[in-house]
């Protein structure tokens, strides 16, 4: 992480969650923060912490085109390079497929894919227009994106990021074409204790989950963002995938309209 002391990392869901880990970390390490969330509580509360003079607090909603066009501008008129983009925005839903009603569907497709490509074509342009060299995109999937669960709620989530994984391996594709050295991850956490099931579903801080499952905790894929970081400009790692050890504290079956 030394080689990017003093560097600038543009972070989009970094209220709470991975990308608030992510935006404590780098602050740690010396690394100017970009935080963008359209919820900005807990950022103000970094703002006053030890390392908070390097964070610079931007409110915007990745499903509002004209502002994240309005923040983009303010980046490009004020900060040189953006050398680390971290996107950790997502919602989750509470239906099976059989049970899950269109409003659900298309607030998880907004959120999680329409919202990616609205704020991800942005933040590139403005890289590319930046001529940043050897700068690095991390995408947060979800490990449910390569292996159906046996969560019915989370059978619809899944396929969304499979979309979310996608989009990253194209725009992966797309940079190569035109000759640049930004690299994109795309990583692929398990079940992380975070705050996703309050903020999607109203569910308590930690949600039912945390009667049954086995979590990653955020510093986990901190720590596997730090390793990507950590690698030469000719190692380009594409996809990391982050479970947590065992998978149930019981043999419960899990529905959570029956929590």
């Amino acid at each position: 992480m030394e080689k990017w002391e003093g560097r600038n990392a543009f972070i989009a869901g970094a209220n709470s969650g991975i990308g608030a880990g992510m935006t404590k970390r780098f602050l740690e390490a010396g690394i100017r923060v970009y935080a963008m969330d359209k919820d900005i509580d807990n950022l103000f509360e970094m703002k006053n912490d030890e390392y908070g003079e390097n964070l610079t607090i931007l409110q915007a909603n990745v499903l509002k085109e004209e502002e994240i066009e309005r923040t983009m501008n303010w980046l490009s008129e004020n900060v040189n390079e953006i050398h680390i983009v971290i996107y950790s925005v997502g919602v989750i839903g509470s239906n099976s497929l059989i049970d899950g009603e269109f409003t659900e569907w298309q607030n998880m497709l907004n959120v999680n894919l329409v919202g990616l490509c609205i704020c991800i074509k942005a933040i590139t342009n403005l890289m590319l227009k930046q001529n940043v060299q050897n700068g690095q995109i991390v995408i947060i999937s979800s490990s449910s994106a390569i292996e159906t669960v046996f969560i019915q709620e989370f059978h619809f989530y899944g396929a969304v990021k499979s979309g979310v994984a996608a989009l990253a391996q194209g725009l992966q594709r797309e940079l190569k074409e035109r000759n640049s050295s930004i690299k994109v991850t795309t990583l692929y956490p398990g079940l992380v204790r975070t705050k996703i099931f309050q903020n999607s579903l109203n569910l308590g801080a930690d949600g039912p989950f945390s009667k049954v499952f086995v979590h990653l905790s955020v510093d986990d894929i901190v720590g596997a963002v730090d390793y990507v970081l950590s690698t030469e400009s000719n190692v380009s790692v594409n996809h990391i995938v982050i479970t947590p050890r065992g998978v149930l504290k019981d043999n419960t079956l899990f529905n959570i309209q029956q929590q």
